[in-house]
C-alpha cells in the first residue's frame, strides 16, 4: 500500500473537498471565531474507500495534476522573470537597427549620453509625459450617481485590480453625467492610470470599453501618433518610471499623485519609431506566453478541482490498476 503515503495523501486532498468544507462552514456557523478546534477537527468525517488500491489510484490522478499545475506555475515565473529583465534592459539600452541590444553603457560609452534619468542610448531623449499626449492628461466624473443598467460604464480604481479592464465588472453612470466629461471619455488603445491608491498602475483600454468614462482616481492618457501605445504602456511599468511615480506621490495613509505631477512624469523615449514598435512587440510576444500559460494553470485548476469533487465523493467510480498495468 505505499506506507502512509497515500493515507496521507487521501486526508490531504479530503479537507479541500466538499464534504469537508460542509463540516466547516456547519461548525463555524453562528461563530464570531473563523477557526476550529483540533478535537472539533477530529470529530470531522471522511470518505474513505474501502480498497485501499482505488486510494491509491485516486491520489495519484490528483497528484498528477498537481505536478502539472506546480510545473505550469514554474513557467509562469521564469517567463516573469524574463520579462522584468527584458524591461531592464529594452529601456536602459535600446535595440540598434537591427533589433539587437546595444552594448551595455560600460562597454560601449560612445552609444549614450547622460541625462535626469541616468545613461540613456544617443537617439533617445527625456520628455515629460504631457508632451506625448494628444489631450491633457485629466481625470473623470466627480459623482457618478446610481448605477444605471445599460449607461456608459466608469472606470475606477477597484476596477484596475487585474491584468486587463473587464468591462462586466463596471458600474454605469448615466448618459447625461458621462457627456458632462467628455474630457475624460477613453478611446480603445488609450492608457489608463490610477492616481489614487494603486499609483502608477496603467492598463490598456480595450475595444468593448471605446467611449467610457473615469473617475477622480483614474486619469486618461491618450498617447500621440508618433508615440507607440504600448511602448509607452510598457515604459510606464517599468521600474524606471515607476521610481518616477513613487518620488511624485504625497500622503502618507492614503497615497496619490496631483494631475500637475503626473503630467511631469520624465520619461526617455527613442526618436526613432521603429525601434519604439520593435520594443513593444518584444514585450507583448512575452506578455502573450505569460497570458497562455495562466490560462492553462486556470484551465488546471478547474479540472483539479472538478476530479476532487467526483472522486472524492465517490460520485465518479474510479477502478484500481490491474496488476499488470503496475508493470513498468
Amino acid at each position: 500500500f505505499g506506507g502512509d503515503y497515500y493515507k496521507s495523501s487521501w486526508f490531504y486532498y479530503s479537507l479541500f473537498s466538499d464534504f469537508v468544507k460542509n463540516q466547516f462552514a456547519k461548525a463555524l456557523d453562528g461563530s464570531t471565531q473563523n477557526f476550529v478546534s483540533l478535537n472539533m477537527l477530529r470529530s470531522f468525517k471522511l470518505q474513505v474507500p474501502k480498497d485501499k488500491k482505488v486510494i491509491k489510484k485516486i491520489c495519484d490522478i490528483l497528484s498528477s495534476v498537481d505536478n502539472l499545475i506546480e510545473k505550469t506555475e514554474t513557467l509562469i515565473a521564469k517567463y516573469q522573470s524574463i520579462k522584468q529583465g527584458m524591461m531592464h534592459d529594452l529601456f536602459t539600452r535600446g535595440v540598434d537597427a537591427n533589433g539587437q541590444l546595444r552594448p551595455p553603457v560600460d562597454e560601449a560609452p560612445e552609444l549614450y549620453k547622460e541625462s535626469e534619468l541616468g545613461w540613456i542610448p544617443k537617439g533617445w531623449d527625456i520628455t515629460l509625459l504631457e508632451k506625448c499626449t494628444s489631450f491633457l492628461i485629466t481625470y473623470g466624473i466627480v459623482q457618478a450617481g446610481p448605477h444605471i443598467e445599460r449607461g456608459i460604464p466608469y472606470i475606477r480604481t477597484g476596477d484596475m485590480a487585474g491584468d486587463h479592464l473587464l468591462r462586466e465588472t463596471m458600474l454605469c453612470t448615466s448618459n447625461s453625467i458621462a457627456n458632462s466629461y467628455k474630457r475624460s471619455e477613453v478611446r480603445t488603445g488609450e492608457i489608463v492610470c490610477a492616481i489614487r491608491a494603486t499609483v502608477g498602475k496603467v492598463l490598456l483600454i480595450p475595444p468593448e470599453l471605446n467611449g467610457a468614462n473615469l473617475t477622480q482616481g483614474t486619469a486618461r492618457i491618450s498617447p500621440k501618433d508618433n508615440i507607440n501605445n504600448i511602448f509607452l504602456l510598457w515604459l510606464l511599468r517599468s521600474h524606471l518610471i515607476q521610481k518616477e511615480f513613487q518620488l511624485s506621490i504625497k500622503g502618507t495613509t492614503f497615497s496619490e499623485i496631483t494631475l500637475e505631477n503626473l503630467r511631469k512624469i520624465r520619461l526617455c523615449l527613442p526618436k526613432n519609431e521603429k525601434e519604439q514598435d520593435f520594443i513593444a512587440n518584444s514585450l507583448n510576444s512575452n506578455e502573450r506566453m505569460i497570458e497562455r500559460e495562466k490560462r492553462y494553470l486556470s484551465k488546471l485548476l478547474n479540472i483539479k478541482t472538478a476530479l476532487m469533487q467526483d472522486l472524492l465523493t465517490g460520485k465518479v467510480r474510479v477502478k484500481p490498476d490491474k496488476p499488470e498495468d503496475t508493470k513498468s
